[in-house]
C-alpha cells in the first residue's frame, strides 16, 4: 500500500515549481499504474477460479440455459427506458432533435465541450437504432452513481451513517456539536487548544458537484463577504448565474426562488458546508458555487456528471471560471466495463477500465489541470482498494480517504496507492438541509453528524482554498494543491 498521510498544521510553503509539479504527477501516475496492474492480476485470478467452480457445479443443461434466464430477468426488470450517453462521430454535426425523434428517444442533456453528443432517455431498441446510425460513434447506458446512504446499504455509497448518534438521527444546534475535524487540521494532533486558522480561502472559488445546496442555512449567511449560489441543475436541467450571463429558468419552468434551496437531500448542503461553511467549513470566506448532480435519493448517473463537466468547461473556456478554483466530487461508484450479450447489465470493479476512464472524463481533468484548477474526490466507503473506483486513477485529482479522531484510517474508508491523503471524515458535523430538519428544530440553523469520505474530500478542498489565499493573488488551484501535498505529514495514519 501507498504510505498513508494526514493533514496536520496548516502552513503556507513557497511556490511549487513546474518541474516539481510534473515530477509529482509522474510519480503518482506510475504508482497508480502499478497498483492497477497488481489489482487486475489478483482480480483475474479470483474471477477465473470462481468461474471454473461455478461451471463445474452446474448441470450440463443449466450451462446452456443460464444465459436465457439472465436475458429473461433483464427483460422483466421493467426498465423500459433508461438514460444513454450518445457521442457523435468526429466531423459530424447532426440535428440532435431530429436524430432522437427518428428513433423515439428523448434528449435530456446536450454536450458541447467535454464531448460532442447528448444524453437521452431511450428503450433498448431505440438505443440500438441510435448505435446503428452513421453519425453516432458510441452509445452507452449511463452508469448509476451514488452519493449518500446509511449503514444498512453501503454499496457505491460515499457517505457512511452511524444510526446510534443522536445528531445523525434528529439534528442538533451548533452549540451541541464537536467540530473536531477543524481543530485537527489546525494542529499537529487533536487538541482542544488548536489555534484558529490564519487563512479562510478569501479570493478562492470552491465548486461543489453534489445534491443541491440550501443557501438559506446560517452557514452561508455571510454573503456580504463572498458569493454562495446554486448555479445549475443537471438533474432537472437549468442554469442560473447572472454574473456569467446564465439564465435558462424560464424555459425550464423555474423561477429565481427555485434556486435558493436546490437541495433535495442533506448530502449537498452537508458537503458544501464542510468545504466553506461559516462555522463548520475549512474555507469560510471562499466563494461557493454548487451544481446539482444527484437526485432526491442521493444518486445519479454519469450523464449528470458529464452535464456538470460540460458546464464547467464552458465557463473555463469563456474565462468565467479562473484557475483560482478547486472542484469537489463526493459521489461515484465502481468502474464498469461494457459487456456484450445477455450479461450486458454486469458491473464489476476493474482497475484497467478505471485507468482508461470513461469517455469525457480523462481529457476533462487534464484540461482543468492545464488551466490551474484543482480537483478533490472522495475515495469511497467500502473498505476496499480505491483503484477499483472511478476518478481514482487520474494523476490530476487528489483522492481523499477518511481518518478518525485517533488518527486511524476510518473503518469504512477505501485505501491503497490511489489515495493521496487522509483527512477527518469520521463523526464530523455539518449543516443540515431544511428539507431534512425534523420536528420543531429551526430549519436554517440545524446541524447533523455523519461519517464518510464524502466529508473528508470537501474539507480538503477548503484547505486547498486556504493555500490559494496564503500563496497570494497569482496562485492557482494546482499550485495550491501541490503545495498542500508537499506539506502533509507522512506516516501519521495507523
Amino acid at each position: 500500500k501507498k504510505k498513508k498521510t494526514c493533514f496536520t498544521t496548516f502552513r503556507a510553503f513557497g511556490w511549487t515549481s513546474a518541474a516539481r509539479k510534473a515530477r509529482t504527477q509522474r510519480t503518482r501516475a506510475a504508482a497508480r499504474e502499478t497498483a492497477r496492474k497488481e489489482a487486475r492480476a489478483i482480480l483475474d485470478k479470483s474471477r477465473n477460479a470462481a468461474r471454473r467452480r461455478a461451471v463445474a457445479r452446474r448441470p450440463k443443461t443449466m450451462r446452456v440455459s443460464v444465459f436465457v434466464a439472465l436475458a429473461s430477468c433483464a427483460a422483466a426488470s421493467g426498465r423500459a427506458e433508461e438514460k444513454h450517453i450518445v457521442e457523435w462521430c468526429p466531423g459530424t454535426d447532426p440535428d440532435a432533435d431530429a436524430v432522437a425523434e427518428a428513433v423515439g428517444a428523448t434528449i435530456v442533456h446536450r454536450y458541447r465541450h467535454v464531448l460532442k453528443g447528448v444524453s437521452v432517455r431511450a428503450s433498448k431498441e431505440a438505443a440500438a437504432a441510435l448505435a446503428a446510425r452513421d453519425e453516432v460513434c458510441d452509445v452507452r447506458r449511463a452508469q448509476r452513481l451514488q452519493g449518500h446512504g446509511s449503514s444498512s446499504s453501503k454499496s457505491n455509497d460515499y457517505s457512511y451513517s452511524y444510526s446510534y448518534d443522536p445528531c445523525q438521527n434528529e439534528g442538533c444546534p451548533f452549540e451541541d456539536l464537536d467540530v473536531w475535524n477543524l481543530r485537527r487540521i489546525n494542529a499537529p494532533t487533536l487538541t482542544d487548544d488548536a489555534p484558529a486558522a490564519k487563512y479562510a480561502g478569501r479570493g478562492a472559488t470552491i465548486v461543489v458537484l453534489d445534491g443541491g445546496l440550501d443557501t438559506r442555512h446560517d452557514e452561508f449567511a455571510n454573503t456580504d463577504e463572498r458569493v454562495v449560489a446554486n448555479i445549475a441543475d443537471c438533474v432537472d436541467p437549468w442554469r442560473y448565474y447572472p454574473a456569467w450571463g446564465w439564465d435558462t429558468l424560464a424555459e425550464a419552468g423555474k423561477t429565481v426562488e427555485d434556486t435558493v434551496n436546490n437541495g433535495f437531500n442533506y448530502h449537498g448542503t452537508f458537503t458544501s458546508a464542510n468545504a466553506a461553511g461559516a462555522r463548520v467549513g475549512a474555507a469560510p470566506l471562499a466563494d461557493l458555487l454548487h451544481i446539482r448532480t444527484t437526485d432526491e435519493d442521493g444518486g445519479g448517473t454519469d450523464a449528470e456528471k458529464l452535464c456538470a463537466y460540460d458546464l464547467i468547461e464552458e465557463a473555463v473556456a469563456a474565462g468565467l471560471l479562473t484557475g483560482r478554483t478547486v472542484i469537489n466530487e463526493s459521489f461515484g461508484g465502481p468502474c464498469s466495463q461494457k459487456v456484450a450479450g445477455p450479461v450486458a447489465d454486469a458491473m464489476y470493479q476493474d482497475p484497467v477500465v478505471c485507468g482508461a476512464k470513461p469517455k469525457g472524463e480523462a481529457d476533462f481533468f487534464e484540461y482543468l489541470n492545464d488551466n490551474g484548477i484543482a480537483v478533490t474526490v472522495a475515495a469511497g466507503n467500502d473498505n476496499e482498494n480505491a483503484c477499483f473506483y472511478r476518478l481514482m486513477g487520474s494523476p490530476f485529482n487528489v483522492v481523499v480517504g477518511a481518518s478518525d479522531k485517533n488518527d486511524a484510517m476510518a473503518s469504512f474508508s477505501n485505501y491503497g496507492a490511489c489515495v493521496d491523503v487522509f483527512a477527518p471524515g469520521d463523526f464530523v458535523a455539518s449543516a443540515l438541509n431544511s428539507r431534512d430538519v425534523k420536528g420543531d428544530a429551526p430549519p436554517t440553523s440545524t446541524y447533523k453528524v455523519e461519517s464518510g469520505t464524502s466529508y473528508a474530500a470537501p474539507l480538503t478542498a477548503g484547505i486547498v482554498a486556504r493555500y490559494m489565499e496564503a500563496l497570494g493573488d497569482t496562485a492557482d488551484g494546482v499550485q495550491a494543491m501541490n503545495a498542500m501535498l508537499h506539506t502533509v505529514a507522512p506516516d501519521v495514519i495507523s
